[in-house]
């Protein structure tokens, strides 16, 4: 097996003759993987698996999906017939190097749920209303309350941060033709932010949808069973999952990453801070940055008597106050 390596492609000749070639675009996480599997020696058979394309399905999805004559098949259920739509999904992420965790994740649980209808409309939905996955597989979206944080229909149900409502999925009116009925409901930022006078963020497992609803242009959706994630302002608007934006909005990382954020450095993934390895390459991550207290630094007086003079001969802050003994620091 002969290897050539530039700047801007990877040549790996196999000793059958065949050549293959993956070149670096911008955030390539396959060009990244064969470089890193060539640093390690890695055998030709998981080279092929990286730089074909069918093969590559099964490696980028950590051996959950593959490639059979032309169709996805899911390996712990290959009876399952995916629908086209998120075949066609799951091919394009893989083939751009979207890291494959959180939507692999994402499809196994909506592959859970029994409505046929909702495998196939919920994914749609998402994309349309540009919300986002978290690193667990689970939609985040917008739900507008009342100013007690009450649902608007009923006002029975509290949507306070942390708490999980649920109903029977029976319960629920499957039927897409009515606007207004039986579930919770949640939605896109255009429909939840104007829809009540405070908006918080739900967190769902895609096999608890029920519905999405015509009406609305399908901006919200109704289902069995949901977790309150936060309060937020009206006009706060997650980045989508499938944006190009680079960066991350502080609400969209307190949702997907619940521990704080950490960035690959190999190929710039953000992990959960409490990960060791990228989720995205496998390569170890840095230790996450604490963050510094920079209250102590703007003290200028002590809070409890207004003394002035708290500053040490080195002009660092005093650990207590010299005229009334309260504590200034943490140290």
């Amino acid at each position: 097996m002969q290897t050539f390596i530039s700047k801007n492609v990877i040549n790996v000749t196999f000793d059958d003759g065949t050549t293959k070639a993956i070149f670096r675009q911008e955030g390539s996480l396959r060009y990244q993987q064969v470089l890193d599997a060539l640093k390690k020696n890695a055998s030709e058979q998981e080279l092929r698996a990286i730089l074909d394309g069918q093969l590559y399905i099964k490696y980028w999805a950590a051996g959950r999906f593959e490639i059979v004559d032309g169709h996805a098949t899911w390996l712990d259920h290959p009876e399952y017939e995916i629908p086209q739509s998120l075949q066609d999904r799951l091919l394009e992420y893989a083939s751009q190097g979207y890291p494959a965790d959180a939507f692999v994740k994402f499809l196994e649980r909506l592959l859970q749920n029994p409505s046929n209808r909702s495998v196939e409309t919920f994914y749609g939905f998402i994309e349309q209303q540009g919300l986002t996955i978290d690193a667990d597989g689970f939609v985040i979206g917008y739900k507008g309350v009342r100013d007690d944080l009450t649902d608007m229909h009923s006002g029975k149900y509290k949507n306070e941060p942390g708490a999980f409502l649920s109903m029977p999925r029976n319960h629920v009116d499957d039927d897409p033709n009515q606007p207004c009925s039986r579930g919770f409901h949640f939605g896109g930022w255009e429909y939840a932010h104007s829809f009540g006078p405070r908006m918080v963020l739900v967190r769902v497992d895609p096999k608890d949808l029920v519905c999405v609803p015509y009406d609305c242009s399908q901006g919200k959706v109704r289902v069995c069973q949901y977790t309150v994630v936060k309060e937020v302002p009206n006009e706060t608007k997650m980045r989508s999952f499938f944006s190009d934006e680079p960066e991350e909005t502080d609400v969209e990382d307190e949702a997907r990453f619940p521990n704080g954020r950490v960035e690959c450095m190999e190929c710039g993934t953000y992990c959960d801070a409490k990960d060791e390895f990228c989720r995205g390459c496998g390569s170890e991550l840095p230790e996450p940055e604490e963050e510094e207290d920079e209250d102590e630094e703007d003290l200028t007086e002590c809070p409890a008597c207004g003394n002035e003079d708290i500053l040490l001969d080195n002009n660092e802050l005093a650990t207590f106050c010299p005229k009334c003994g309260f504590r200034l620091t943490d140290d």
